[in-house]
């Protein structure tokens, strides 16, 4: 929109308030459309939860009966469940919740629209660009994936006139919007970074045990164990996984495969792990509500994703657990990962690669252990819910100090 943003008080690092000289809090309308839970929705609730704490006027603006709403108001988070979101394009529902964010940006005057997806981007976008200049919000748009970005005439439309921030969640995704800043449609300091976070308290190595995590699962204390943690997609290349396991397991008989998640895929590869002769190594867990279990009965984990991984929660995840990952250099996780020192990054869509990364970290225990550590002492100190809760402030508040002519 590259209109007016509203100057506020500024954002301290311990709290944004009443008190003192911080004078009103800052008011932030987040907007979501998912039902289900998932990577992002977890962003937004953890990220909202974390603002709130700050003393930061937060509501939540998702459809009726998501998960969202229900946590968000479970954690005394206001919700506003007025709105559908609905994929593709529904103008009766498209409208209905244009009026209704229309309708709450002119009661309660946020100071920013935080946007999540692409559905409630367009509504939050247009219900702002309906109001008037004295109570229009500015405009954030995060990004949560790397799915291609089409460069049409409304996109650029939306990015010039809308938009007054991007945030993005690794550095690839910016690959992804390399036309709209060489336009100048997106000017380069429209464009941040903020990686998502993990809640680490979760993810505490010395409470589960490897032995008591392996009784749990019903696996030998004995014998090397790699875990996955990931949907059941195509674009999560868990074929190149079982190919690569159909090769470790020449050195390593006894080698056990974690598969934990659902999905489309799980027919599919679980006909290729019988034509692999992998059926007495391979383990398929389903969803799993908790990967803690999972990881910590892990001496390796891996992610070998072929596409669309912008910042990974099962690499962070795992290496709070102290396990060195080896994941294929697609998304973020080079930026997540420090290749040789926190994991092993190896090119996708390579199951000779893929193998040889795992055997190299399966040999090598005093070497595995070391970068266990590693791992966990990184995402402590770059990929928990402080860092995105400051991160995205240190955003509102240089938008809020500076604005946009």
């Amino acid at each position: 929109m590259r209109g007016k943003l509203l100057t506020r008080a500024g954002i301290s690092d311990r709290q944004v308030g009443r008190q003192g000289d911080l004078g009103a809090p800052i008011r932030v309308l987040h907007t979501n459309f998912h039902l289900g839970w998932g990577g992002q929705a977890a962003r937004v609730f953890v990220l909202c939860r974390g603002l709130k704490e700050k003393g930061v006027d937060v509501t939540v603006a998702a459809p009726r009966g998501s998960v969202l709403v229900r946590k968000c108001a479970e954690a005394g988070i206001r919700t506003l469940d007025n709105v559908r979101f609905s994929k593709g394009f529904r103008p009766v529902d498209f409208l209905h919740d244009v009026r209704s964010l229309r309708r709450f940006i002119l009661t309660n005057q946020p100071d920013i629209l935080h946007t999540h997806g692409s559905q409630d981007t367009w509504s939050g976008a247009v219900a702002a660009f309906c109001v008037s200049n004295a109570v229009r919000p500015a405009v954030v748009r995060t990004r949560h994936n790397t799915f291609p970005v089409a460069y049409s005439l409304l996109n650029r439309f939306l990015y010039r006139w809308f938009i007054d921030h991007l945030i993005i969640v690794s550095d690839s995704v910016r690959e992804r919007y390399a036309r709209f800043i060489e336009g100048g449609v997106i000017l380069p300091e429209q464009v941040s970074t903020v990686h998502s976070c993990i809640e680490v308290e979760r993810f505490e190595p010395d409470k589960v045990g490897k032995a008591k995590a392996r009784e749990t699962l019903g696996l030998s204390s004995e014998g090397p164990v790699v875990a996955v943690a990931a949907r059941l997609a195509r674009e999560k290349g868990h074929r190149f996984l079982l190919e690569a396991m159909a090769s470790v397991k020449e050195k390593f008989a006894d080698i056990v495969l974690l598969v934990a998640g659902e999905g489309n895929q799980e027919g599919v590869l679980r006909s290729q792990v019988k034509d692999l002769g992998l059926s007495g190594n391979v383990r398929f867990l389903g969803f799993c509500d908790d990967v803690v279990p999972v990881f910590a009965a892990a001496d390796v984990a891996v992610l070998p994703s072929i596409d669309c991984d912008a910042s990974s929660a099962s690499i962070k995840e795992a290496m709070a657990m102290r396990v060195p990952v080896v994941a294929t250099n697609i998304g973020g996780a080079a930026e997540i990962i420090e290749d040789g020192v926190t994991g092993l990054i190896v090119p996708p869509q390579d199951a000779q690669a893929l193998a040889d990364a795992i055997t190299r970290l399966l040999r090598d225990e005093t070497g595995r252990a070391r970068m266990g550590r590693a791992a966990r002492a990184a995402v402590i100190g770059r990929f928990t819910p402080r860092n995105l809760v400051n991160e995205t402030l240190a955003i509102y508040q240089e938008m809020m100090e500076r604005g946009r002519d």
